[in-house]
């Protein structure tokens, strides 16, 4: 069987302990929302280093951006947006690694900001003679002092990174793109076993993966055609004439939520 490529983990699986090396150490790229006792800021390790919801960071992070809102329930489009742009202002600062994690040991050697230019620091001249980084943000690390914009870390899974290691920034607009995928392979899930169809682990019949595969494209396409109906008003019936239009391009409520509209009231007791 292939290798998965990429996880989407939810806070419960990250908070476990055993969560990350072996993850990492099979070569399997992460995405993960983190718990709120892992949402916190601590020394990174080495001198002007720090850890920041599970990600390393130069200590030249502004002390405003160490500590950002959580993502909640209900939370409208705009609302994300606007708080991914707060977790997109910590971006220039991460320390950023040469590849993915080596496989098999897990170690992956992370990059200082002001190595790839993302920051400009009096420490590091080159950061700052490039066209390209005119408009980074300065640090306000001083001359001769030592700084973490500028060092090459190495980290090995036993040093407890991996648990909530990602290649992206933790609450940013990319990490956003990346995490949610989650929702829709969960909405997915709950049409598949419950809202549309009924799958359960005895509804295929078959052996054999192709013959499997071949069952879930069909109950997937059913799947499909019950979605669209409710989308645009119709049921299977008006499907038949194919060369007419759907009455009405408005969406029907679900039908729970229909039924117990039209269920008449219970009289209170007493």
């Amino acid at each position: 069987m292939r290798r998965p490529a990429t996880v989407l983990a939810d806070r419960g699986y990250t908070y476990l302990t055993p969560w990350g090396p072996s993850i990492i150490g099979q070569g399997i790229e992460q995405y993960l929302d983190l718990h709120p006792v892992q949402r916190k800021t601590g020394p990174g390790p080495r001198p002007g280093t720090i850890w920041v919801d599970g990600q390393l960071y130069s200590d030249a992070l502004p002390e405003r951006m160490w500590e950002l809102p959580g993502y909640r329930m209900g939370m409208t489009s705009d609302e994300r947006a606007e708080l991914a742009a707060r977790y997109d202002e910590r971006e220039p600062y991460r320390f950023t690694d040469y590849g993915a994690p080596e496989p098999g040991t897990g170690k992956v050697r992370l990059r200082g900001p002001a190595v790839t230019g993302r920051v400009r620091c009096d420490n590091t001249p080159s950061s700052k003679r490039l066209k390209r980084t005119a408009s980074r943000p300065t640090t306000s690390c001083r001359p001769g002092r030592p700084c973490g914009c500028s060092v090459t870390v190495v980290l090995d899974p036993e040093d407890g990174y991996a648990r909530t290691f990602q290649r992206v920034g933790f609450g940013t607009t990319a990490w956003q793109a990346a995490y949610w995928r989650r929702s829709a392979v969960e909405s997915t899930n709950a049409e598949l076993r419950v809202n549309r169809t009924n799958l359960t682990k005895w509804s295929i019949r078959v052996r054999g993966r192709a013959r499997v595969g071949l069952m879930l494209g069909f109950l997937l396409g059913a799947m499909n055609v019950l979605m669209a109906c409710d989308w645009l008003g119709t049921d299977w019936a008006d499907l038949e004439a194919a060369d007419e239009l759907p009455p009405k391009f408005v969406r029907r409520p679900p039908r729970k939520a229909a039924q117990h509209r039209l269920r008449p009231a219970e009289p209170r007791a007493g």
